[in-house]
């Protein structure tokens, strides 16, 4: 799962790899899986989603403007079709799909609409942004988890945010644990952050940013959204029950204390011939109606 970093000139690959000519992906010894070229290599969704945690409790994202600017400054479709490139979509909202709505067969996220554009900020938004923001009197730091995919990541939203709204952005990538500790005490201005749904509702995301939540990183609280989510856990009512979710979700992303980027997708590598593997969309995978084909081949 190695990617070469963003800003190599002309994309060359570094000492020791290559790159396929059919998907540029870098090939080394540990990241052939990632090569989609090849054969074996395989996406299916996950109910999951990336997204970036706003400390609001301090400076600039105690402000609500800021943090609206920096989430929408964001290139959601970019970032997935360059960066990541295992087949992920960008968030438009905080549910990702697959998440039932309650309400008959509906998609919650498909029932909720678009909460975030896919796209980037157009250049009058780009004004808009820019004055919302304002002149940030020393640069913001986004912290991430030490990998090349999060540095390259990173680049391309320290850009992004830099081309959309004048504003330079440190980038500090940090041991997994480090940043997990710093999440927890507020020692943060920006931070990557994910959720992997436990169950196909739409409260197992939900419900992370309630006041108490212990996921809630970042200091952020409402009493208007716990009590959506209080009146949705009481009705018994599905169609309600939906719509309150709906409501609470639609607060999440206005207040904005959060930013998702994209929802996941899972790469693997599975053998040509081998069929009957079902996964569903936890990640979980189940091998009971796993058989080669006749005609299958080995790589």
């Amino acid at each position: 799962m190695r990617r070469s970093p963003v800003g190599r000139p002309n994309g060359a690959a570094p000492p020791g790899s290559a790159r396929c000519t059919g998907c540029a992906w870098r090939i080394t010894k540990k990241g052939r899986s990632r090569c989609t070229c090849w054969p074996a290599f395989r996406t299916a969704p996950l109910v999951g989603t990336c997204y970036l945690a706003f400390n609001c409790a301090r400076p600039p994202f105690d402000r609500v403007e800021a943090r609206r600017a920096f989430a929408r400054a964001l290139d959601r479709r970019l970032l997935v079709e360059r960066i990541t490139r295992s087949g992920e979509r960008p968030a438009t909202g905080f549910v990702p799909p697959g998440v039932h709505s309650g309400a008959g067969e509906g998609d919650f996220r498909r029932d909720g609409g678009e909460l975030l554009s896919p796209g980037g900020p157009g250049e009058v938004e780009r004004d808009r942004l820019r004055a919302a923001v304002g002149a940030l009197e020393r640069p913001a730091v986004y912290s991430f988890d030490a990998t090349e995919l999060q540095r390259s990541q990173a680049i391309a939203l320290q850009m992004m945010w830099r081309d959309a709204l004048g504003a330079e952005v440190e980038i500090h990538s940090l041991p997994a644990r480090l940043l997990a500790q710093n999440k927890r005490s507020g020692e943060f201005q920006i931070a990557r952050a994910s959720w992997v749904a436990d169950y196909l509702d739409a409260t197992t995301f939900l419900d992370v940013f309630r006041r108490d939540a212990p996921n809630n990183v970042t200091g952020w609280a409402s009493e208007h959204y716990d009590a959506l989510l209080d009146e949705a856990a009481a009705t018994t009512v599905p169609a309600a029950r939906a719509d309150l979710l709906r409501r609470a979700e639609r607060l999440l992303i206005d207040e904005m204390p959060i930013c998702p980027l994209y929802f996941y997708t899972i790469a693997y590598l599975q053998r040509p011939g081998l069929a009957g593997i079902h996964r569903n969309l936890l990640g979980r995978i189940d091998f009971t109606h796993a058989h080669w084909e006749v005609n299958g081949s080995g790589f």
